[in-house]
């Protein structure tokens, strides 16, 4: 029996006495500290969550139990705690057995997606992501609770025995027990990060060392390694065609005979050694290069702690999927300054012979939708702005107007000498063209 300290109310589990408390909470009689005052605890918690795990853990067999029903519903909490644990099917009740448990299954997995999209959007903190999820985990316990209790009520009100009820009401606790908590696997951000570090879609980043220097701070000098972080296109593409849809998405034909749509239609595509050939199912990407501040512009140093940033999306989508967050894939992640010191060509070269790897021999796998085969990589296209393909390629970095604006390098990760002299000479015509605009109303004139 679980004894509620502001109104002395008794509840005969946790779930129901979880709810009891979600009521004070509503009114604001549920004020910090919580106070425990179970039996002899005088233990005091700031958050409600807490509390209900405090029961859990140190008093989940300390009621006492008076009938069999009520014996099953109160060591079922104990039982859900440990329920993301079980391991085989055996393990569970007869009445959890494996169609209630792929009801359970499809709700966490339903709630894995929500924390895995607020923690991919960077205006929700991780520190809110916690609360969302037991809020959430409240509120399905809460409308458990309710179908439980308006289910026996309109059984008894039916006119059905005492003892047909009280096997109905023991069977429908222990089918709602198995609800109860579905969420507490993901309860706080320790969780999270652990369930998403052993999740089989997860890809985890590298630490790719660039040097070593020795640095000085307050009189003492210590050693240092500069690093970048680095994530591997094919495990990511490995994770990506799992899904079924996606791998569909994929294989569509996007063709479109005599219209340039999108670069499937030019011809450099059609000319392609390995993105023209239809007996191997290629992946094309497009790589991205920006710059990006991490603190505050106005203070002093805004620029030390700046990034810079590697991503890319898959050409194979179609554009209004590739515009979404969730198709654009990091690669690497690196100080800016890390980049001045030891140049592109050292955090690009992982990149660069993966990428040959995956062009010349690719990865092999059994994929939905696609079966046994060998998947292909080619590098299609980088694209970045003014100021970031301007440093990739070495060029002065400038907004000018006067100069010529880098958007979009067709083909080759390593750019030959023809190229750069190819942009040389089209500012050259540009210039040309500005000059013979500004002679023209004097020679009309003469």
């Amino acid at each position: 029996m679980y004894y509620c300290y502001i109104c002395a109310a008794q509840s005969l589990s946790v779930s129901a006495f979880r709810s009891h408390l979600q009521t004070h909470l509503v009114l604001g009689d549920l004020t910090c500290p919580i106070k425990c005052r179970q039996g002899n605890c005088k233990s005091t918690f700031n958050k409600l969550c807490n509390f209900i795990r405090h029961l859990l853990q140190f008093h989940a067999v300390d009621h006492t139990v008076t009938t069999g029903a009520n014996a099953q519903a109160d060591t079922s909490e104990v039982d859900d705690c440990a329920y993301n644990g079980i391991e085989s099917e055996n393990d569970l009740p007869v009445v959890h057995r494996l169609r209630d448990r792929n009801h359970v299954e499809n709700l966490q997995q339903e709630a894995v997606c929500m924390v895995a999209s607020l923690r991919a959007n960077s205006s929700v903190p991780y520190s809110v992501v916690p609360e969302v999820v037991q809020s959430v985990d409240s509120m399905i316990c809460t409308t458990v609770d309710y179908f439980q209790s308006e289910t026996v009520k309109l059984l008894r009100e039916s006119g059905v025995s005492d003892e047909i009820l009280a096997t109905v009401d023991s069977s429908i606790k222990r089918q709602c027990d198995t609800l109860s908590r579905p969420l507490n696997f993901l309860s706080t951000r320790y969780k999270q990060d652990q369930f998403f570090d052993t999740h089989p879609l997860s890809v985890k980043p590298e630490t790719v060392v660039l040097g070593h220097r020795f640095e000085t701070r307050s009189g003492v000098t210590r050693s240092v390694y500069d690093s970048f972080q680095y994530v591997s296109v094919e495990a990511t593409l490995r994770s990506l065609l799992v899904n079924p849809d996606y791998v569909q998405l994929l294989v569509n034909d996007k063709c479109s005979p005599g219209l340039i749509t999108d670069c499937w239609d030019g011809l450099l595509y059609k000319h392609h050694p390995l993105l023209s050939d239809p007996t191997k199912f290629t992946v094309a990407i497009q790589l991205f290069y920006d710059g990006m501040g991490t603190t505050n512009p106005l203070r002093g140093q805004s620029s030390l702690c700046n990034v810079g940033v590697f991503y890319f999306i898959v050409k194979n989508l179609p554009n209004t999927f590739n515009s979404c967050f969730a198709n654009v894939h990091l690669v690497s992640l690196c100080y800016s300054q890390d980049l001045k010191t030891y140049g592109f060509n050292a955090v690009l070269d992982k990149f660069v012979r993966e990428v040959k790897r995956l062009s010349v021999d690719g990865f092999s796998g059994t994929f939905p939708g696609l079966g046994e085969c060998t998947v292909h990589v080619s590098l299609l296209q980088v694209a970045g702005d003014n100021l970031a393909l301007n440093s990739l390629l070495g060029f002065v970095e400038s907004f000018s107007g006067d100069f010529f604006a880098l958007c979009a390098l067709q083909g080759r990760v390593t750019f030959s000498a023809s190229f750069v002299k190819v942009i040389l000479v089209c500012e050259q015509l540009l210039r040309i063209m500005k000059m013979w605009q500004a002679l023209l109303p004097v020679v009309v004139g003469l």
